[in-house]
């Protein structure tokens, strides 16, 4: 189940999602775009203890905002949490801007290495 700011705004609804599905295999997939609240690391650490997976996005509020993920606080949230697996990342192209996904993607890559790097 991912949240992506319709019906799943905040890690509790995510969760109480999940909760009623009540399956082993359903589980959360934490997209850090798509909380839709004041202060999505804060939802986003709510579910981070059952995530399945994430999507890493360049900013937590969302296609369009000039706020920056800060990468290095989110990569110590999913280690407190104990996730070990992968971590896509997804690069949104900017609404009336120009985008270049063959620039874009490595350039986030990299801060998100970066960021795994750091906190390590």
């Amino acid at each position: 189940m991912q949240n992506h700011g319709d019906i799943l705004r905040t890690g509790q609804q995510l969760l109480d999602l999940v909760a009623h599905v009540d399956s082993p295999w359903c589980g959360p997939i934490i997209d850090t775009g798509y909380f839709k609240t004041s202060d999505p690391y804060a939802e986003m650490a709510m579910a981070a203890p059952r995530a399945l997976n994430w999507q890493i996005k360049q900013s937590p509020f969302g296609e369009g905002s000039p706020i920056a993920t800060d990468l290095v606080r989110l990569l110590r949230l999913i280690r407190a949490a104990g996730y070990h697996g992968y971590l896509p990342v997804e690069v949104l192209s900017p609404k009336g801007a120009p985008y270049d996904p063959f620039t874009a993607v490595p350039a986030f890559l990299g801060q998100v290495r970066d960021a795994v790097a750091a906190t390590s």
